[in-house]
């Protein structure tokens, strides 16, 4: 009988420990593969006709919450109010970090457009990470809101029992949401509460963001009606759902700053159903968990957990609960704040003029940081965004919902701000995660992840023996020498750019270049995206500007509203794209056009009649100082005494390719001594482009990219014909400041034109090498000291 007793106590023992076993496998299994989230900073989300839109994009690791170091291929999508695609760009990132912008032409002729971010990797998931931003467009005047719309037809009034069901016969919390037609929450200063006889048993308010709860003890059957009135006078109403007559409910108090309370309810009549039941609470947030057990005894209906917030993950956690046969039946999500979140920066004013003003960003922080800032004018009514940094990386990736005005929460945290934040998590309901995907549908691999460009292609004939295949292209940076297998070849990973080009030719033991013409093709450059349905359905609720522009034609000068200007003209070395450090100092330049030369003359001949000693060993091209050299290193072999680069691409661990560089397709030679410890001397050699070359005769054939990563241009203010106008004021640009880096504890400094204004708007965003994130409004003065 001892035996028998034993087993009976064993059996359920051993099954709840292979049952939690399964969901953390089925947990763990579920996010091992790494998730991608992206965030774009815009400068502004209206625009008129002509701008540009200008953006940093941030990518974060979700596993590591850090910048994703491995990505690469980020595709920017826009999309009309009908969801169709209208452009796409894919954007290089690197270090999780990347930058871009798209023209807003003649061809917008739509009030509103989505931008999406994503990734082809991130399709592999249920669960959508990519970022969405509506922008919007002024092309001609704007209607006013139509006020004769009944308002009534349009609020939400919304009731979130919290866990996810009512139980009768007990306490349960209830999370209330009011909000307007544009989304907006309502603010109630009392509401009322009644019974199925219409008495007032209860009040309750909400905040600025329409957020609130209300506790009500539930009699059986019983249905509650919630009223409140608003400014308009109003009264909408919402009733309570019919309460289960078994069950249990949950209540999360997240007040204290160091402990976690999880209350847990039932009724009389649920307790011969649950008694000695064991239900498991397992708190987790895609990347780490813990769990409890929690085992109901036949006299008690009140139940609580305590939990050390200190042993939970810093950011959002989902607290599930899980009944004896592992059903998930209860959920919540929570905040838990800790400052290692956040990074901190000063911004201080240093001095201004009546066209400029000098400032700088302070590092407060032990980390380095990556920034992006959008200048605008004080009264601007053009940024807008969804969302900021804090709520893309934070919040997203775990709520179905959104976080209006992330800033609120998380900037100058205080208790106030951290109840409206769980008040507001109470609202969302259950996480982005459905847990029948996490135990039945394990994300497949249906696709790669993508690094850069892979071309692969074909010779119409295999090479003889003694023969080399060279590409080469300065605009994407390949210099490759191949020796193709059966006339097959392939370049993985490149980042070629659209509009680029590459050349090839084939080189044999007599060292001339002859043109060859590959047929080639190209790894995806392209990505079929769409916008969710939610993001069209808001289109025919959309709110108008409420705003009439005048005379819209005359807001930039006449040249600036074209698609584009290219102006050509003579350029000295000032204006040399990229050119080498000490051009104008201690480099000497040699122009090709000035200088006589036989056809068959190289870059090496060329060097040795600057006195370069140059040499074969074994087979490789070597290549001296004109005078006696020594190096503070003695790696030789990795440090060579001279560096040459080509089209500003190093190439001095490949200088065959000076051997069949001939001096008719050089532009121009920099060379000279440096000072530093790392070589001797440096030259630079810069080729002629495809266009500028297309009236030599050349050895290599041009093959033109058409699609590829898109080229970011360097940012310009847009030139308006007045910066008082109130079109200006309120959607004008200021200026864009995308690739700011600042190291640890220190401070970066610039200068940014005012355009009449007397104060600036900032908002700047941005991200720590350890993850902490970054985002700040500040307002600066051209005649304060702030």
């Amino acid at each position: 009988m001892k035996k028998i007793f034993f087993l009976l106590i064993l059996v359920p023992t051993c099954n709840l420990l292979l049952a939690q076993k399964s969901i953390i496998k089925s947990y763990s299994n579920y996010f091992e593969n790494t998730r991608e989230v992206p965030f774009l900073h815009l400068n502004k989300t209206t625009f008129f006709v002509g701008e540009e839109i200008w953006f940093k994009a941030y990518v974060q690791e979700q596993n590591s919450q850090k910048l994703h170091k491995t990505t690469s291929n980020l595709y920017i999508s826009i999309f009309d109010q009908k969801g169709n695609i209208k452009d796409q760009k894919l954007i290089k990132i690197t270090e999780g970090i990347g930058r871009g912008n798209i023209k807003i032409d003649s061809t917008y002729t739509k009030e509103s457009y989505y931008l999406k971010a994503s990734t082809s990797w991130m399709k592999n998931f249920h669960e959508d990470n990519s970022y969405i931003q509506e922008i919007s467009i002024i092309t001609n005047e704007k209607q006013q809101t139509d006020n004769s719309i009944n308002q009534e037809e349009f609020y939400e009034f919304k009731l979130f029992p919290e866990g996810g069901h009512i139980v009768s016969e007990t306490i349960n919390n209830l999370g209330v949401l009011i909000k307007n037609k544009n989304n907006e929450g309502i603010h109630i200063s009392k509401g009322v509460v009644k019974n199925s006889k219409g008495v007032v048993i209860k009040e309750f308010t909400t905040n600025k963001f329409g957020l609130g709860s209300v506790n009500l003890f539930f009699d059986k059957n019983e249905i509650y009606t919630l009223e409140a009135t608003l400014d308009n006078g109003i009264l909408i109403t919402q009733k309570t759902s019919i309460p289960k007559e078994i069950g249990i409910t949950m209540r999360v108090i997240n007040s204290n700053t160091k402990k976690l309370f999880i209350k847990f309810s039932t009724n009389e009549k649920s307790l011969p159903n649950l008694n000695t039941k064991t239900y498991t609470v397992f708190i987790h947030n895609t990347r780490n968990y813990q769990k409890q057990e929690l085992t109901f005894q036949n006299n008690n209906t009140n139940y609580s957990i305590i939990i050390n917030k200190e042993n939970l993950i810093a950011g959002v956690n989902i607290i599930t609960v899980f009944n004896e046969n592992f059903e998930p039946i209860l959920e919540r999500i929570i905040y838990n704040h800790k400052k290692e979140l956040y990074a901190d920066i000063g911004i201080t004013k240093i001095n201004s003029t009546n066209d400029s003003l000098t400032f700088q960003i302070k590092n407060k922080s032990n980390q380095k940081l990556y920034l992006s800032s959008s200048f605008l004018p004080f009264h601007t009514k053009a940024y807008k965004p969804t969302d900021n940094i804090y709520n893309a990386f934070i919040f997203k990736p775990y709520i179905k919902g959104h976080i209006q005005d992330a800033e609120y929460y998380l900037s100058n945290i205080n208790h106030k701000k951290l109840r409206d934040l769980d008040l507001l998590l109470l609202t969302q309901g259950w996480s982005k995660y459905d847990w029948s995907n996490i135990f039945n549908n394990h994300p497949k691999t249906y696709y790669e992840f993508e690094n850069g460009i892979t071309i692969t292609g074909k010779l119409n004939k295999p090479l003889k023996s003694d023969q080399e295949l060279l590409i080469f292209s300065g605009e994407n940076n390949i210099v490759q020498v191949l020796k193709p297998n059966n006339g097959n070849f392939k370049l993985p990973n490149t980042f070629v750019h659209e509009d680029s080009h590459i050349q090839f030719g084939i080189k044999g033991k007599e060292k001339i270049i002859h043109k060859i013409t590959p047929s080639l093709q190209f790894s995806k450059r392209s990505s079929y995206e769409i916008l969710p349905n939610n993001y069209t359905d808001k289109i025919q609720n959309k709110k108008q500007l409420n705003f009439k522009i005048e005379n819209l034609a005359s807001t930039f000068k006449e040249t600036e509203i074209l698609d584009e200007v290219r102006i050509r003209k003579k350029r000295n070395i000032e204006e040399y794209e990229n050119p080498p450090y000490g051009a104008v100092t201690f480099l000497s330049r040699q122009k090709m056009k000035n200088y006589i030369f036989s056809s068959s003359e190289t870059v090496i001949d060329f060097l040795k009649g600057k006195l370069y000693n140059i040499y074969m060993d074994d087979g490789e091209v070597i290549i001296n100082p004109r005078s006696g050299c020594t190096l503070k290193t003695n790696n030789y072999k990795f440090r060579p005494l001279v560096r040459l680069f080509l089209d500003n691409n190093e190439i001095s661990q490949m200088l065959w390719i000076t051997e069949t560089l001939y001096l008719d397709r050089v532009k121009e030679i920099y060379y000279g001594r440096v000072f530093d410890n790392n070589s001797c001397e440096h030259v630079y050699i810069y080729s002629y482009s495809p266009a500028e070359y297309k009236n030599k005769k050349s050895t290599f054939s041009y093959y033109r990219v058409s699609k590829g990563f898109s080229k970011a241009k360097e940012y310009y203010t847009p030139t308006y014909n007045s910066y008082i106008d109130y079109k200006y004021v309120y959607f004008g640009d200021v200026f864009w400041k995308p690739d700011i880096e600042i190291k640890p504890n220190s401070y970066f400094q610039f200068k940014v034109p005012l355009n009449l204004q007397e104060k600036i708007i900032i908002y700047t965003e941005g991200i720590s090498e350890s993850g902490q994130l970054i985002s700040k409004k500040h307002v600066l003065s051209k005649k304060t000291n702030q």
